[in-house]
């Protein structure tokens, strides 16, 4: 043998010995190991394929409590919902920060959407009433306009929540035009998180980088200097990161795009699974509009294009039928993980389940949209929508079972605990309104022949699952619409 073929094998076995001595090994007393045979990847790439898939197999192989490498991490995932509480109770073992928007904030930023909201929709709204003798997408048949749904659905509340996060110029054509901006390459931005999640260095993602760049742009000190009205939360955000005088202004814009980020991105495809579920289902779609007739009744309100509604949180709150449609629709899509690290070694006793060992930093991994969402002991037919699930006897309902025990946890969308997504009001109150504010203003019906639109898995756990594809829809201003 060669010299240096002598060493090259050397080196081989040096790097496979240091290999093996770092593979972390099952102790006794915990749970299932899965490593898979890819150094640091392991099994990333079957979880991200179809994660729910994954989950289940294992499941069925492993038990209810397993620990799989995942992406140079040690992921313990527990599947059995009963548990959740316990877990919950462990918090400070376990860390977690979080905030939310709620109380007289999170009703001013209601009203404030509301307003923005309404004034995008009129848009096209006029853009259908002075184009019905004209505009070839009306096709000429009593003045419906067609559009892709997924790309209006994107544009109309990207813009109304961005105005309300953020502020506005006070000019109509200035705040679409940035909006637009931000939306060109927030979308493929979106796309790669995932990817970025799994530790991909971003430089070798070319296109992101390019896009994170053009949003690290639009969103520097000087760029946004010029809006106003910004809402508390933001204002409060700027004023602690422009504090800080070892920041620069691109770290800055970081940090803007990080809470842009999680503003956004579930609120968006919520909204297009929401209104998509009402096209495809008309029972849906007119229990909704009746609830929605009745409130306008009730408050002596009607559509105007001049004026938006007086429409808060109380009486988002209080359509019942809207609030199950909205909650259906998040039970088929979010695919949210809740994940919380070990702050130390840990052995927690859990009920029909001996004991749960972590070690330090170990992510303790809660998957709902597996465990609860699409669970046939939880939910009869899960991968069916019905709109009047979350309703009994015209009230919500919120109590459900597994294996005849009641669940404390049935819906987890956003997490659970203190680790909730702190916007998930704001989310879910933003779907609401888009929905009333539309069907309260124009008729709206998907095209003949769409192709039934599925959620793309490969998204992974990083919230609402964006749709496949798109579909064509068609609307036009509701009869006797008032100036």
């Amino acid at each position: 043998m060669s010299p240096l073929l002598a060493l090259v094998c050397l080196a081989g076995l040096l790097m496979v010995l240091l290999y093996l001595s770092g593979v972390r090994r099952r102790r006794p007393g915990e749970h299932p190991l899965v490593r898979g045979w890819i150094p640091y990847f392991g099994k990333t790439f079957e979880f991200s394929r179809d994660g729910q898939s994954f989950l289940k197999r294992l499941q069925e192989e492993h038990g209810d409590i397993f620990t799989v490498l995942i992406a140079g991490r040690y992921l313990t995932f527990v599947m059995d919902p009963h548990v959740y509480p316990v877990i919950e109770r462990h918090g400070k073992h376990l860390n977690f920060q979080a905030f939310a928007m709620q109380g007289s904030e999170l009703e001013s930023m209601i009203e404030s959407t509301t307003k923005h909201l309404h004034r995008v929709i009129i848009r096209s709204v006029q853009d259908v009433k002075g184009a019905i003798s004209g505009d070839e997408n009306c096709n000429g048949t009593n003045g419906w306009k067609t559009g892709s749904l997924n790309e209006f659905c994107l544009a109309t509340t990207f813009e109304a929540v961005w105005v309300t996060l953020f502020g506005s110029t006070n000019v109509d054509w200035l705040d679409q035009e940035f909006s637009t901006k931000l939306l060109e390459h927030f979308v493929p931005y979106d796309k790669a998180v995932p990817l970025l999640a799994a530790n991909v260095p971003i430089s070798l993602l070319r296109s992101s980088r390019h896009h994170r760049a053009q949003l690290a742009t639009l969103l520097t000190p000087s760029s946004l200097s010029r809006l106003k009205d910004r809402s508390s939360v933001v204002a409060a955000r700027t004023e602690v990161i422009n504090s800080n005088g070892n920041l620069d202004d691109r770290q800055k814009a970081a940090y803007h795009l990080h809470f842009l980020w999680g503003s956004m991105s579930n609120t968006l495809q919520s909204i297009f699974w929401s209104i998509y579920h009402l096209l495809l289902h008309p029972d849906a779609q007119r229990a909704v509009n009746a609830e929605v007739t009745a409130f306008l009744e009730e408050t002596g309100q009607s559509p105007r294009l001049g004026s938006p509604l007086r429409l808060g949180c109380h009486q988002l709150d209080s359509m019942v039928a809207l609030g199950s449609a909205v909650t259906e629709s998040l039970r088929l899509t979010a695919s949210t993980l809740t994940i919380r690290v070990a702050q130390k070694d840990i052995a927690m006793p859990l009920p029909n389940h001996g004991t749960l060992r972590l070690r330090q930093g170990d992510w303790l991994t809660l998957p709902p949209y597996t465990s609860l969402h699409l669970n046939p002991d939880v939910f009869q037919e899960p991968q069916t929508y019905r709109y009047d699930r979350f309703m009994e006897g015209g009230k919500p309902r919120k109590t459900f079972y597994k294996d005849g025990r009641p669940l404390r946890h049935a819906l987890m969308p956003f997490g659970f605990g203190a680790t909730k997504c702190p916007g998930r009001f704001f989310a879910l109150l933003v779907d609401k309104a888009f929905l009333v504010l539309l069907l309260s203003h124009v008729e709206i019906e998907l095209c003949p022949g769409q192709v039934p639109v599925e959620a793309d898995v490969s998204r992974g756990p990083f919230g609402v699952l964006p749709p496949k594809g798109d579909v064509q829809f068609r609307y036009r201003p509701r009869p006797g619409l008032a100036e």
